[in-house]
């Protein structure tokens, strides 16, 4: 009988065998980057939800961040490569992996790419888990417009917003070396001295990029989407810089077949199509008697408080119901329609009408930002003027409904206090419309940045009915919490101010918003 040698049955188990399954405490072979770092940001497995006290004794032992929840027991930390081996044999940690890519948001893209392709035009919420459904379906060829720099895909260049971990400093030499290892541009515009990293022969002429003059944004929203992706092809829909260390964001331009390499940084969190801020307005306006809040015992008018608003533009700081109370923070001030109806709303004194038209807040003082680079000026009006509050009667078109995102994460960090920047003893609130698409899309419906989770959302019920009105954006979030936190009068014809002096009509969430806001 013939017999084996131990070592070639040894050999022939190896080449038949299937490789083994990762067992507890495995680093993962696509652990560490490409590029050597002395941290990490991966994915910390665990056997169980570790709870507060398990954290911080890794975090003592090893010099753990715990920095975001994700599913299945799991955590995305900031590792030191020098304790990865003996972290992996902690009898709590099942293994350590480098984040995968679908965390990333690198589905999401590539299905609105295929989507170009194909011609649907449809918006689809990223990760297996969600493969199968669609969202707020859009033209095709708004969506090349919205993808691809100068609008075409022939350009082969794609314009997107890369968000980084809160532990990463977007310095300028940052900033320059990120983009040469992916081979990316910056998206005009960019702040003084980043000139010679837009693509070359493009604008960087903040006017070019306003184009104030034509601008059809008291219209009506679709109107102004077909516009600002029309008019500005190579740069970023909302006109907001390229770099922004508070939001820990970049908006860039990178060629198609770069895109996986952009991914797999290590330092990057998360990547989204550019969102485009559009104004939540529709057909006419309202407002409620708050006379009990104003006269006595309680003489609540808002003396001495400073809120904040942010909007497509400013309100008409010169209209007399507003007069004196107006601070614009980010001048020029470019005046339109939609901000100076909403800021009636919030604190119109009636000095036009006789006091027929009061806002809420009638003797508050109102803080103007236009909605570029909303969450940096909200920290620095936080910080300065001791304003804690904020209205936000718009939305963005591109994350998904129902979805959390870049903004509604940013909306948490200023409740929080936790913003980059803000002073840590001034947490801000944001009140934030809840949407219009309610007529359309029904329930999960919710625009992201309304998904914040510390921020209060407010939907728009009909003034006469104390029903919902028929377009106002219903919950609940993807995650399951209940979306909106209130209402407030959103249908019917209610008069505000308008530029120039006088009053006019309207209704959306816009509308019910900044009643919450001034209350």
């Amino acid at each position: 009988m013939r017999t084996w040698s131990p070592v070639l049955i040894m050999l022939l188990i190896f080449l038949i065998a299937p490789p083994m399954e990762s067992q507890r405490g495995e680093v993962g072979r696509d652990t560490r980057p490409d590029s050597p770092l002395e941290t990490y940001h991966l994915e910390v497995h665990f056997d169980r939800w570790p709870n507060h006290d398990e954290r911080l004794e890794l975090s003592e032992k090893y010099g753990l961040e715990f920095l975001i929840p994700l599913r299945d027991n799991t955590w995305i930390c900031k590792v030191n490569s020098e304790v990865l081996e003996n972290l992996s044999q902690e009898e709590i940690v099942t293994g350590v992996t480098r984040v995968s890519i679908d965390e990333k948001g690198y589905p999401k893209i590539v299905s609105l790419l295929e989507s170009i392709k194909d011609g649907e035009g449809t918006y689809r919420e990223g990760g297996a888990r969600y493969e199968d459904r669609i969202e707020e379906p859009i033209d095709p060829e708004n969506l090349q417009k919205l993808l691809y720099f100068g609008g075409d895909s022939s350009s082969g260049l794609l314009k997107l917003m890369v968000l980084f971990y809160d532990d990463v400093e977007l310095s300028e030499e940052f900033v320059r070396t990120f983009l040469q290892e992916v081979g990316a541009y910056l998206l005009p515009p960019v702040p003084e001295g980043y000139e010679d990293l837009i693509p070359r022969g493009s604008s960087n002429d903040i006017e070019d990029c306003y184009n104030w003059e034509e601008n059809p944004l008291d219209s009506n929203p679709d109107d102004y989407l077909e516009w600002a992706l029309q008019n500005r092809p190579e740069f970023d829909p909302n006109c907001s810089y390229a770099i922004s260390e508070g939001q820990k964001s970049i908006n860039l331009v990178i060629p198609e077949e770069n895109l996986r390499k952009l991914f797999l940084k290590d330092e990057v969190m998360y990547v989204s199509i550019l969102p485009v801020h559009v104004p939540l307005l529709d057909v006419s306006r309202f407002l409620i008697n708050v006379d009990d809040l104003h006269n006595p015992p309680y003489n609540l008018t808002g003396s001495g408080v400073w809120m904040t608003i942010t909007d497509g533009g400013h309100p008409d700081y010169n209209h007399p119901d507003l007069s004196g109370r107006i601070t614009i923070g980010d001048p020029p001030a470019w005046i339109t329609f939609h901000p100076t109806h909403v800021c009636g709303i919030m604190a119109g004194d009636g000095t036009n009408s006789a006091g027929l038209y009061v806002g809420m807040a009638p003797d508050a003082n109102v803080l103007a930002y236009d909605w570029n680079n909303p969450f940096d000026e909200l920290r620095d009006g936080t910080n300065t003027y001791d304003s804690r509050t904020s209205n936000h009667s718009w939305g963005i078109i591109g994350p998904s409904f129902g979805s959390y995102c870049s903004y509604s994460r940013y909306a948490d960090q200023l409740a929080r206090a936790e913003y980059p920047g803000q002073d840590p003893d001034k947490p801000h609130l944001m009140n934030i419309a809840a949407g219009n698409y309610g007529g359309w899309a029904g329930y999960d419906s919710i625009h992201c940045m309304a998904t914040a989770k510390n921020a209060i959302t407010v939907g728009a019920v009909d003034k006469y009915s104390d029903t919902y009105c028929s377009f106002t954006s219903r919950g609940p979030t993807d995650d399951g919490r209940l979306k909106p936190e209130v209402s407030a009068p959103g249908c019917g014809p209610i008069i505000s101010t308008v530029p120039g002096g006088g009053y006019g009509g309207a209704s959306g969430t816009s509308m019910a918003t900044p009643h919450v806001t001034g209350v």
